[in-house]
């Protein structure tokens, strides 16, 4: 018969947690923890609950497996999954003489973090003792098999320390996880401090899914993260230093000495992941493969993240190319620019949604359809990207995040900041060098410090209002040269831009189709057009200035010479300077009013 018993609870965000205490015959401390969520959804919590000092762990009435490190003080840390409509429990005694009203009660149970919505059946709770030393023990759990389809709770009863795993990680004893499968790619995660609620719902997830996980913590604060990963039966790996992809090659180095058949990199925040849909697309793929995040929000509502594809005879790259923007997306919009190849056709199939234009409009009557589309749909968050596959789709996260975090209009994918990682062939450099420049000058951002350091990278983010602004812009060209185009239009309106490093690769099978020469033309005549309407003083008015008084000087020295064959050459030249620095003056103030002037702007 119980002799005393106590009650306590702990409530955060939409989860509570009732400890209950009681004493029996035996002499023992009963300990029950309830995790009860409030809404009707699952959830998985991460918990700890603390341990009186002179209480050991009991296991059917003795300490533990091993008498050498008995479980007393400290603490048990652990995550649990609870499904929809149902609770857990989690249960262990203690050998105490105490009751549980003796002076210094029993601590309440911490809630951690509530990690989030698991996408499949909850697996087993994973715990350990955090020891008074800081000591890290896996435990082993038993479930009572209870949890029915009436909801009945399960109850789970901690039965010892777990069992060393053969790859130096630890398996929870009789918890049911099955090991990794050999014929399945595993998943490989690569860990970021500030990611580690959605690390740990991935690492479940991926235990319900019977996959086995690779993880590779880069950056600071990630050893506690990787020591918990480790407990769970994940395979920490070493990446080498804190570079993304050192560590992303470390993974897959790590699961092809393992036998795996390739391996899934779970895309930078740990979204979560669509395993049906991931899976199907790794059996088209090759060894490594970007995760496809779950959509959160049904298809008619306005999207978060909008990816635009701008297209023209892309057949053998764009399914690749809507697969890995999938995994980061709500929607991946693909404008097929009249192409005469199956663009379209493998597009579709690979999930996006497709416009087709009859006929072929050129890439910037492309991006003015992806534009409008995004203006239509409302999206928060426009990124567009190439088809070819030059950028890494695994960025587009990294992109919406600068800019929820700086708040401007306009992220750019940049080759020329500090942490850009891309290599860019000499004489691409040089031309890239020059086209700059001139776009810089051409948005009268004089000083090197407020330049724009890439202004032709087609890997871009917009927010809603920038898109809306340049959707309603008028001079935005349909060709190749329409990027810098519209960096001028939100430049005008007001926008400001910002930069972050980005890796593109030149060595694309499917590589764009037009001349560098053709291009770099392109660019440089659409720039001159660019100062002349915006800047025509400084195109026009002030080299005519400079010619008339060049005029002037010649005028002033054909005084003083004799009348002979020189004479007659520097009047001539005088006149021509003259003249056509007055006609550079006089079509400067033209179209200065005719850019400024409200009349005029009325029409535009």
């Amino acid at each position: 018969m119980d002799e005393e018993r106590r009650e306590m609870a702990v409530t955060e965000a939409g989860v509570t947690i009732e400890k209950a205490v009681r004493t029996d015959g035996s002499g023992q401390l009963a300990v029950a923890l309830h995790v009860v969520p409030d809404a009707d959804r699952p959830v998985a919590v991460r918990f700890e609950d603390g341990l009186p000092a002179e209480g050991r762990l009991a296991i059917d009435g003795s300490a533990t497996e091993d008498e050498s490190a008995p479980i007393e003080g400290g603490s048990i840390d652990g995550i649990v999954t609870v499904p929809a409509g149902s609770s857990a429990t989690l249960a262990y005694r203690l050998d105490s003489d105490r009751s549980p009203d003796d002076s210094g009660p029993l601590p309440a149970p911490r809630i951690a973090a509530v990690l989030g919505r698991p996408s499949t059946d909850p697996a087993r709770p994973s715990l350990r003792w955090l020891s008074p030393d800081g000591r890290r023990v896996p435990l082993a759990v038993r479930s009572d098999g209870s949890n029915g389809p009436d909801g009945t709770p399960e109850t789970y009863r901690i039965e010892g320390m777990s069992t060393p795993a053969a790859d130096g990680g630890t398996i929870a004893r009789s918890a049911g996880v099955r090991p990794g499968q050999r014929d399945a790619p595993a998943i490989g995660i690569i860990a970021r401090s500030r990611d580690a609620d959605a690390i740990y719902r991935t690492i479940l997830e991926t235990r319900c899914q019977g996959l086995r996980t690779f993880l590779a913590p880069i950056g600071p604060g990630t050893a506690e993260l990787a020591e918990i990963a480790d407990d769970l039966g994940v395979t920490v790996v070493d990446p080498g230093s804190d570079d993304w992809l050192d560590a992303r090659a470390a993974l897959a180095a790590r699961a092809r000495s393992a036998g795996h058949p390739g391996i899934v990199l779970q895309p930078e925040g740990c979204p979560p992941i669509d395993y049906p849909r991931t899976l199907e697309a790794f059996s088209e793929g090759g060894f490594e493969i970007y995760a496809i995040g779950r959509r959160s929000e049904p298809a008619s509502e306005a999207p978060r993240v909008l990816v635009g594809i701008p297209a023209y005879n892309a057949e053998g790259a764009i399914a690749e190319v809507v697969r890995g923007a999938s995994a980061f997306a709500d929607e991946v919009l693909v404008v097929d620019d009249g192409s005469a190849d199956g663009t379209a056709d493998r597009a579709r199939e690979a999930g996006a949604t497709v416009v087709v234009h009859e006929r072929n409009r050129g890439y910037g009557g492309a991006l003015k359809t992806i534009f409008a589309e995004a203006h239509d749909r409302e999206a928060a968050h426009l990124v567009t990207i190439d088809a070819d596959g030059q950028h890494d789709p695994a960025e587009i996260p990294r992109l919406v995040a600068a800019q929820e975090e700086t708040g401007t209009g306009v992220v750019i994918a940049s080759r020329y900041v500090a942490d850009a990682r891309t290599e860019i062939p000499f004489v691409r450099s040089i031309g890239l060098g020059v086209v700059n420049l001139l776009t810089n000058l051409s948005l009268g951002r004089v000083r090197p410090s407020g330049w724009v350091r890439d202004t032709q990278s087609g890997f871009r983010a917009y927010t809603a209002p920038a898109v809306a602004s340049i959707h309603g812009g008028w001079d935005i060209g349909e060709g190749m040269w329409a990027s810098t185009d519209i960096l001028y239009q939100a430049s005008v309106d007001g926008f400001d831009f910002h930069e972050i490093g980005t890796a593109i690769a030149y060595d694309v099978e499917h590589g764009s189709s037009e001349s560098a020469l053709t291009h770099g033309t392109g660019l440089v005549h659409n720039i001159a057009g660019i100062l002349e309407r915006a800047h025509p003083i400084a195109l026009l008015a002030l080299p005519g200035l400079a010619a008339v008084v060049v005029g002037a000087v010649l005028s002033q020295w054909a005084l003083r010479l004799p009348a002979d064959g020189l004479l007659f050459l520097v009047v001539a030249i005088a006149t021509v300077a003259t003249a056509i620095g007055g006609v550079m003056i006089v079509l400067a103030i033209l179209f200065h009013v005719l850019n400024t002037h409200p009349m005029f702007l009325r029409g535009r």
